[in-house]
């Protein structure tokens, strides 16, 4: 993932996480919410809480 610094108003924000988003394909906006996931809940140090879940492949189509 790329990442980029952009200068703006508290205002403008959210205009730039949407167009960042937008630009996103279906696995990059996946694999953003598990990195972010990982970094917020951090599975690893606490070994006491069991990650359970599973990823289901559904066949949309990726509508703009």
């Amino acid at each position: 993932m790329e990442k980029a610094v952009r200068v703006g108003t508290v205002e403008e924000q959210d205009e730039f996480r949407r167009a960042d988003c937008a630009r996103m394909t279906p696995q990059e906006r996946v694999d953003a919410l598990l990195e972010l996931q990982a970094n917020i809940l951090r599975w690893d140090l606490n070994p006491k809480i069991v990650r359970q879940g599973t990823l289901k492949m559904m066949d949309f189509k990726n509508v703009s």
